[in-house]
């Protein structure tokens, strides 16, 4: 009786872990359209906020405002392409901490902004140089903070592209973008997930009736 229950627990406690804990996925793909971005920029080079028409079904979702994380590749105003939102956590440290760095930039405002932005690109892309254009200031006192606060972000969205989906199709892979609470999707287990949790649950009620009952947990099976 005793083993039982507490395999029982086990089961459900790992099934909670395993559907909301921080490696989840968020479920489908979407389509996005950049419709804007600034006003302001680091250089040339326009910063944060990047902003989207984001398209899921029949829902489409407008003034998306995202941080890019890659400075090599080139996308347009108007151009667009299908896209899976993933969790920071579940793609690695490198990507928490571009979401450390993004939260920086949604709540800070000019510099502040423009070094976020400009250390999320170093961070991904270190031939972007480790100074900001916009103010001449290093991002390594960024990067060096983004490493020691990584952990608290692992289930900031992050918005992968899926090659070749772009329209128009005239150059490489759309830019990945991160931010968080954003639509199209909210955390959701993927299936695998629901199966173990529901398993889980399943036997806890088992173990709870029986036991309110008076009858072994073992006599149901």
């Amino acid at each position: 009786m005793k083993k039982f229950s507490s395999l029982t627990m086990l089961l459900a406690v790992f099934s909670l872990l395993f559907a909301f804990g921080p490696h989840q996925a968020r479920a489908g793909s979407f389509t996005m359209t950049l419709t804007g971005a600034g006003p302001a920029t680091a250089g040339p080079y326009y910063i944060y906020p990047y902003d989207f028409s984001i398209t899921d079904g029949a829902k489409t979702f407008t003034n998306v405002a995202l941080m890019c994380i890659n400075f090599d590749r080139e996308i347009y105003f108007g151009e667009t392409w299908t896209a899976n939102e993933v969790t920071a956590g579940s793609l690695g440290k490198n990507y928490e901490e571009a979401a450390y760095l993004y939260s920086l930039a949604a709540a800070g405002s000019g510099n502040t902004v423009a070094d976020a932005q400009w250390a999320a690109w170093y961070l991904f892309d270190p031939g972007a140089g480790s100074t900001d254009p916009a103010d001449g200031d290093s991002v390594m006192p960024l990067i060096s903070s983004a490493g020691l606060n990584y952990s608290a972000y692992a289930n900031y969205d992050v918005y992968l592209p899926v090659a070749g989906s772009q329209i128009p199709n005239t150059d490489g892979l759309p830019q990945i973008f991160i931010g968080n609470g954003e639509p199209p999707h909210d955390v959701t287990p993927e299936p695998s997930a629901l199966i173990l949790l529901a398993t889980g649950f399943l036997g806890l009620a088992s173990l709870l009736y029986f036991k309110k009952r008076g009858v072994p947990a073992a006599a149901s099976f």
